[in-house]
């Protein structure tokens, strides 16, 4: 088996992450970044250099998962968070020849927040053993500008003006803007002010009515919730008969929020749902300049007025480790 092993910058191979290092050890050849080769052969792993361009994180993992695509690797091991999953596996989707089989991704979870279902705990792995874990089919949230593939959500795509993010060893509201356009963290407050008077939905090109002012936009695939309670989950109960599903969730509270002085257990959140179907189109638009998009945290700038979104099934296959 040939995988290609991709890691966010602060990655490092050492006694805290030997269950990924024996998952490595299982195949038959890594090919990952000269220096993460080098950790791979000093923890006995097979391991080849790729040397992508280096013209930043998001580019140099297309160049790595581009390259491995025509090397006809077998699976995609990533260390790191949703978001190094959720650009390892958009890159793949979007780089894939049409009528591919989806890609298969192993997840080790290295990231800020690591929520999956992309991204999946390795130690209850009874025996270490590769061979030994189950594979899911994952669904994921496609988001487009115009005629534009921005990426896949399997966990959430967020519009607002923050994602969570590390910043001095904490986890703070981080402006989506400032890291899409200058690679720069920059801690900042949640917008209370992300659509206008003019906020449309149109599913199937039929406007939606909206019931509740809105200070945060959620969309996301239904494939693991059908465990809530039926009452808890309010019409989105609907969507779980689907085989594939997602909803579109437009709240009056903003539910990412970490500044403690916003939380308040006794307010009351409303919130309007919207499940749609593989089958539907979904656009947006109305936004205030606030608006930004941030697809299983990795945020994007919005550059067009309108975000089309849908759902596509079964977009990666997820290697899990056996309960």
């Amino acid at each position: 088996m040939k995988a290609l092993f991709v890691h966010n910058p602060s990655f490092h191979l050492n006694e805290r992450t030997e269950d990924l290092i024996q998952i490595l050890r299982d195949v038959d050849e890594v090919i990952t970044t000269p220096k993460m080769a080098r950790a791979c052969r000093e923890n006995v792993i097979t391991a080849t250099d790729f040397e992508p361009r280096g013209t930043g994180y998001v580019q140099d993992i297309e160049d790595m998962v581009e390259h491995a695509l025509k090397d006809d690797v077998d699976l995609f091991i990533t260390a790191g968070g949703d978001g190094t999953a959720s650009y390892v596996a958009s890159a793949a989707i979007k780089l894939q020849k049409e009528g591919s089989e989806p890609i298969r991704i192993l997840s080790y979870p290295a990231g800020t927040e690591n929520i999956g279902p992309i991204v999946h705990k390795l130690n209850n792995i009874k025996t270490n053993d590769l061979y030994g874990m189950k594979e899911v089919k994952l669904d994921a949230i496609e988001v487009s500008l115009g005629n534009h593939i921005l990426g896949y959500g399997f966990n959430d795509v967020i519009i607002g003006n923050t994602y969570l993010g590390t910043l001095d060893g904490n986890v703070v509201n981080l402006d989506a803007r400032a890291l899409a356009l200058e690679g720069r963290k920059k801690r900042t407050s949640v917008s209370h002010n992300i659509v206008t008077d003019d906020f449309k939905v149109k599913l199937n090109g039929e406007r939606m009515n909206i019931h509740n002012r809105i200070l945060q936009i959620c969309i996301s695939p239904l494939q693991f919730m059908s465990k809530v309670p039926h009452v808890v989950l309010g019409g989105l109960m609907f969507g779980i008969g689907y085989d594939h599903a997602a909803t579109l969730a437009l709240l009056d509270r903003n539910l990412t929020d970490t500044e403690v002085s916003n939380w308040d257990i006794h307010c009351i959140t409303n919130a309007t749902h919207l499940c749609f179907d593989e089958n539907d189109t979904l656009k947006l638009s109305g936004f205030t300049e606030n608006a930004q998009i941030i697809i299983d945290g990795n945020p994007f700038v919005r550059t067009e007025e309108e975000i089309t979104l849908r759902l596509r099934p079964w977009a990666v296959t997820a290697l899990w480790a056996e309960d």
